[in-house]
């Protein structure tokens, strides 16, 4: 989409996102960020209007700025903290789990030890979701390969003391030694 007064392409485009007037704001490496279209103009005269985007590795984007502060020392910023013209304290986070959606509906604001807590929270309930799918695949493998009953036995042993885990080895060795 090409800027018709530079010829270069333009940086913001304005379009609806579930039923919401919004702006798309371009940014690098291909990726798209959401603002409410009222709150474009403050944005892009505090801050201006190109921004990046960062990767973490893990498929999340965000996008982001450097600017400087009225001290003339470089900071860097997010959209979203910029949208919520959050405070030094305060955490951004956004309810859908999309960074690049910086819409003020998808926003919320809290203090750091909330946010603490919340992803506290957040990563046992994934632990134990994890752990509960890895359980089933497990089971369904034993099932699958009828070692289900070994499998719990040999669970077992490892809290057996040595010596009673001695007798059980022996005895299990004098069950399929003696049948001629």
């Amino acid at each position: 989409m090409a800027d018709k007064e530079s010829g270069r392409n333009a940086l913001s485009r304005e379009g609806v996102h579930r039923n919401e007037s919004v702006v798309f704001i371009q940014l690098t490496k291909g990726r798209e960020a959401i603002i409410d279209r009222d709150v474009w103009p403050r944005i892009r005269d505090q801050f201006g209007k190109r921004w990046m985007c960062i990767g973490d590795g893990q498929g999340r984007y965000y996008a982001t700025k450097n600017t400087h502060d009225e001290n003339g020392i470089r900071r860097h910023i997010t959209l979203p903290r910029a949208v919520m013209d959050a405070e030094p304290g305060e955490r951004v986070e956004t309810l859908n789990g999309n960074a690049l959606d910086c819409r003020r509906s998808n926003l919320h604001k809290l203090t750091t030890v909330a946010a603490a807590k919340r992803r506290k929270q957040y990563a046992a309930k994934k632990a134990a979701r994890e752990k509960a799918r890895y359980d089933a695949a497990r089971e369904r493998h034993d099932r699958k390969m009828g070692c289900a009953e070994r499998r719990r036995q040999s669970r077992r042993d490892w809290y057996l003391p040595a010596d009673r885990l001695a007798q059980r080895f022996k005895a299990s060795s004098n069950d399929h030694s003696g049948g001629a």
